[in-house]
């Protein structure tokens, strides 16, 4: 009976089992939350229990498709909005710093530059950058100081950051206020206008006519007749009259130009008919992802007036040029009769349905580019398989459908995904270095272990005196930005803390690709000194 306890699949769900159990102990609201898995684990590794060989690779792999097909959207909207410069200027500050004081206790500590580039992966919990040191280095030694420092910088980081939450005296309210603003200021608003129809060089001609488009980049959304009650949704071939009432949706800039064209703007407000319905639709059906407004037509077969579309926490201006995304929120005006149809074709709910064969083509598509790499000297600089799966599934995440294949998932099948894999993730490397505690402990273990607390803890106070002193950057942002610096998603403060603000998972989200890259990079340049 108790053989079986020993077997690797029933271990891997014992140490899932304590791990969650450990979770959920909190002191003054602070716990150690996912952490929790690798502290199970090095506990029941220490005894014997080891789980399934691969368990670890198949972990990580679906954790880094998981934050890439979910960030891929933001991390390539993020260089429009600016945003990206600060995460950059962050994760730049942060990873050089953890670089350049692990170089230091690296040096007092007579380590190698192998054992220099395992260090700096478990210092910034960062597994892909051990991988890729691992398959270009062709040295196994970085192994045995990892699988020290990764638990004890996981921990650290961890308590670092939830204390820090505490410390730093954060106004939500403002804080979340003071965002708002600042991605107000970088992205066009919504604004909605009215204008009274009385340029004579427009009466009597169709909006295609008038190029009003082409001329404003904007679309007209409503028309009123001067002697009508009720309005309607024109099309390009709707022929303008004197005296019509129009309303126009765009931003500040664009809607002046606007008068210019139709005339002066009014004070009338054009009302949705009775007949007509306002929705708040979910888009998730692969039919409309990635088409555009103008070709689905949505006006003339369904009479549907799209307002505004909600995308990763900002409102987006319809025009007709804009491509519908899975996941974007789009509030409309639909007739009445067309109203179940219409929610029926951009999807209305999430599915709860997984499709496994985009999941498995993005993931080989990543280990295929994850091989290549480039001879410098004695060493093979490349992504590794986690850099390769994450680069692909930016990409795929940013183009969201290929032909019929949609590459965007539900965000419970998204966030189901992240957490297994991690779990599976963290069980691996405990349960392994559980296995090994004494002999590592026994090789210079004990300074590894007070080095990694050390380093941790003077990079995280170095660079959050430069970010909140210096860069200025919106605390909840930089509580998501440190921990996706440091890959680390389990020292996001927790909801309770930050009152389920979104802006440091966003933050992470963003954050995290950037840091994955950067630590795989840094890591394999400590081999250039060998």
């Amino acid at each position: 009976m108790l053989e079986i306890i020993k077997e690797p699949y029933v271990s891997l769900f014992i140490i899932i089992l304590f791990g969650v159990l450990l979770s959920k102990i909190e002191i003054k609201n602070i716990g150690l939350g996912s952490s929790a898995i690798v502290i199970s684990a090095i506990f029941f590794g220490y005894f014997g229990m080891q789980t399934p060989p691969a368990i670890e690779k198949i972990g990580l792999i679906l954790f880094i498709f998981a934050v890439g097909i979910q960030a891929g959207p933001g991390f390539f909207e993020s260089f429009k909005t600016g945003e990206a410069r600060q995460y950059l200027l962050i994760t730049t500050t942060t990873l050089l710093t953890t670089a350049l004081v692990s170089s230091i206790f690296a040096y007092y500590l007579d380590f190698d530059y192998f054992l220099t580039a395992g260090l700096f992966s478990g210092v910034t919990t960062s597994t892909p950058t051990l991988a890729a040191i691992l398959e270009n280095g062709n040295s196994n030694a970085p192994v045995t100081i990892y699988a020290i420092s990764y638990p004890v910088a996981l921990v650290t980081t961890v308590f670092a950051i939830r204390i820090m939450t505490k410390f730093l005296s954060i106004d939500l309210k403002a804080e979340e206020e003071s965002y708002k603003k600042e991605i107000s200021s970088k992205v066009p608003q919504v604004n909605i206008a009215y204008f009274k129809v009385n340029n004579p060089n427009i009466f009597n001609r169709s909006i295609k006519d008038i190029n009003f488009h082409e001329l404003t980049r904007l679309d007209i959304s409503r028309i009123k007749r001067a002697n009508e009650s009720s309005s309607f949704i024109p099309s390009q071939d709707t022929i303008i009259h004197k005296e019509d009432t129009v309303k126009v949706i765009g931003d500040k800039k664009s809607l002046k130009s606007v008068s210019v064209i139709l005339g002066e703007l009014s004070d009338s407000i054009i009302k949705v008919p009775d007949k007509e319905l306002t929705l708040s639709i979910l888009v998730t059906s692969a039919r409309v992802v990635g088409k555009s407004l103008k070709s689905l037509n949505l006006n003339t077969l369904y009479g549907a007036e799209i307002t505004e579309i909600r995308r990763a926490g900002v409102n987006i201006i319809p025009k007709s040029s804009t491509r519908l995304r899975y996941g974007d929120k789009v509030l409309s005006s639909v007739r009445e009769e067309s109203s179940h149809n219409f929610v029926k074709v951009l999807g209305g709910v999430e599915s709860s349905s997984i499709n496994f064969l985009p999941i498995s083509i993005a993931i080989v598509l990543g280990i295929v580019i994850g091989q290549f790499s480039i001879p410098i000297g004695s060493t093979n600089v490349g992504p590794g398989i986690t850099g390769g799966i994450l680069f692909t599934t930016l990409v795929l995440g940013k183009i969201g459908k290929t032909g019929p294949m949609l590459w965007a998932i539900a965000g419970k099948t998204n966030q189901f995904l992240r957490e297994l894999g991690m779990m599976f993730f963290l069980c691996g490397v405990g349960s392994n270095t559980g296995q090994s505690l004494i002999s590592s402990l026994s090789r210079d273990g004990v300074k590894t272990i007070f080095a990694t607390i050390l380093i941790n803890l003077i990079s995280i106070t170095l660079v959050s005196i430069v970010a909140i002193k210096f860069i200025k950057i919106n605390k909840l942002r930089f509580l998501g930005a440190l921990a996706g610096s440091f890959t680390c998603s389990a020292a996001l403060p927790s909801p309770e803390d930050i009152n389920n603000s979104s802006i440091p998972l966003t933050a992470y989200s963003v954050t995290y690709p950037f840091a994955l890259l950067m630590t795989i990079s840094i890591g394999q340049l400590f081999l250039f000194f060998n």
